[in-house]
């Protein structure tokens, strides 16, 4: 192909991805089908007309295109926002696949759990230990099934409770280095412990007012969990599949996407040991008032991981501009 054919056919082409990498508010994904795309047209010229100058300026572009990607930006409340608000539901969108499966999966090691607590009325035990369960059992019978939510202090609580599910969260994302597997070992053992949790207070007739205590805290708990092993499938997904990238190219993608999506189980982590720590506790509280908590939280869930990504997916779903503000 001549150069001035070349040029001709890609130019407005070009133009596009140059005011992509002059656009601050386009999203990762933009900028970096822009990049690589520019890159195999850049290669082309390099091969073809070594002395262009369409050379160079395929090349500045490039670069503006690899810093947006690969340079940090500063930060500011703006980015903050553009992450919660945009990126992550977007990032749900695109590996709704995962998500989808995380789910399921825990779903039915949930139901597992269950099978396995009705088979078995001391399954729970290997679990969480005879101290708990018999102490349980105690309170149970002494009409406050949930009483070991106020054995300590408050703050000793949130902060112990908090803490744990931190570090429960980092190993979750870790275990996706371990493809599929690590994951699946922290999914299969949280799902089962659920099932065969709640499933023991029913055993006990303690089953309804156990759960208007225990989800007061469980209903962002749970989810989050969901949350952050979707966030190691996709990196185990980005180390096995690299698809069209190089294996390093496509673990440094799927790093950052799964890092963002985690992040955002950071501050619901958070607030389930807040609630955990200061609300579960009161379980004299009116039921209508304990149920209303549950329901909250839990609507607040759908939305931002069910709705949001939703409404991004429905009104953008023929083009991969999703985070232009």
């Amino acid at each position: 192909m001549r150069e001035v054919d070349f040029i001709k056919e890609n130019k407005e082409k070009w133009r596009e991805y140059d005011e992509v990498a002059s656009n601050r508010n386009a999203s990762v994904e933009s900028y970096t089908n822009a990049y690589h795309d520019l890159l195999a047209d850049l290669a082309y010229a390099n091969t073809k007309y070594p002395d262009s100058r369409i050379r160079i300026y395929l090349s500045n572009v490039a670069k503006k295109l690899h810093e947006k990607i690969y340079t940090p930006d500063k930060f500011s409340w703006a980015t903050i926002k553009r992450l919660f608000a945009y990126e992550v539901p977007y990032l749900v969108v695109k590996h709704r696949k995962e998500y989808i499966i995380t789910s399921v999966t825990f779903i039915l090691f949930v139901i597992l759990g269950v099978i396995l607590q009705l088979q078995d009325i001391n399954a729970f035990r290997e679990i969480v230990g005879n101290h708990y369960v018999d102490e349980t059992i105690r309170n149970i019978e002494a009409g406050e099934p949930c009483a070991v939510y106020g054995s300590s202090g408050e703050f000793e609580t949130f902060f112990g409770v908090t803490f744990n599910n931190l570090m429960v969260c980092l190993r979750m994302y870790a275990s996706g280095l371990f493809p599929f597997v690590g994951p699946l070992r922290f999914i299969s053992v949280n799902g089962i412990m659920l099932g065969e949790f709640q499933t023991f207070f029913f055993q006990y007739d303690a089953g309804f007012e156990s759960m208007t205590s225990i989800w007061i805290h469980g209903s962002l708990e749970i989810p989050s969990i969901l949350i952050e092993a979707t966030a190691a499938i996709i990196l185990s997904y980005s180390i096995v599949f690299p698809g069209s990238y190089s294996r390093w190219e496509s673990i440094k993608r799927g790093g950052v996407e799964s890092m963002k999506v985690l992040l955002t189980a950071l501050p619901v982590i958070v607030i389930a040991g807040f609630m955990e720590g200061y609300i579960a506790r009161r379980s004299h509280d009116p039921l209508a008032v304990r149920l209303l908590i549950i329901f909250t939280l839990f609507s607040a869930w759908l939305y931002y991981y069910v709705y949001m990504p939703f409404q991004i997916y429905k009104k953008n779903k023929e083009t991969e501009e999703f985070l232009k503000k």
